[in-house]
């Protein structure tokens, strides 16, 4: 079994694989005992099996490891919070530890567009040490979600995809913008200095936007 998983997914059904449904050497009469395990061979053993069929079978494979391990994480963090609230910090931190590299993937930008929004749309005192770290505690990510948005909520927008939205033009939106600058907690030159904005302050422009139609 060990070696199985070992291989990549598509493989594990293949013919040419000697662990595959179709190729068992044992007794099949001890298998067939279970109806669903009897059903499974009987359709991999079609002649007409599809490439569709061993998708299927890999996909639902792969989607109960997933639910299998995003039950173990959510176990152990309740374990945590039960024998050690104190550290329950700790333990984020290193659950969900990431590089830079890898929160700019998640937002779809690159480093320096990433480090951009951080001294752009940030306090400066919550990454006073941004420019030297190459890898964020659990908490410090969080934190850059809570200013930025979380990439799994919105998206990064950039000023065209914002004037699309909002039925208008870039020109009209940069005046918008700068005409409400307090509303929106940036100033124009601000808006200026980046043309891709986090899912938070992309949010916040089409809202202003919209608003201003009504």
């Amino acid at each position: 079994m060990r070696t199985l998983f070992n291989q990549p997914p598509l493989l594990w059904l293949s013919p040419s694989n000697p662990r595959s449904a179709t190729h068992q050497t044992g007794p099949v009469k001890t298998m067939e005992k279970n109806p669903a395990v009897a059903g499974t061979t009987n359709l991999l053993n079609l002649k007409s099996e599809s490439l569709v069929c061993r998708c299927l079978l890999v996909a639902t494979h792969h989607f109960k490891i997933n639910a299998m391990f995003l039950l173990l994480v959510f176990a152990l963090l309740v374990l945590a919070v039960c024998c050690c609230p104190n550290k329950l910090g700790q333990c984020i931190d290193i659950l969900f530890a990431s590089t830079k590299e890898q929160i700019a993937r998640w937002y779809g930008v690159r480093r320096p567009t990433l480090s951009k929004w951080i001294d752009l749309f940030t306090p400066a005192e919550k990454f006073p040490d941004w420019a030297r770290r190459k890898k964020l505690r659990g908490r410090e990510v969080l934190m850059i979600f809570r200013h930025l948005g979380s990439p799994l909520a919105g998206k990064s927008l950039k000023r065209g995809e914002i004037a699309e939205r909002t039925f208008s033009n870039t020109g009209v939106l940069r005046n918008e913008v700068e005409r409400k600058a307090e509303t929106l907690g940036f100033d124009i030159d601000t808006y200026n200095q980046v043309t891709v904005y986090p899912p938070a302050i992309s949010q916040r422009i089409v809202d202003m936007m919209l608003v201003g139609m009504v």
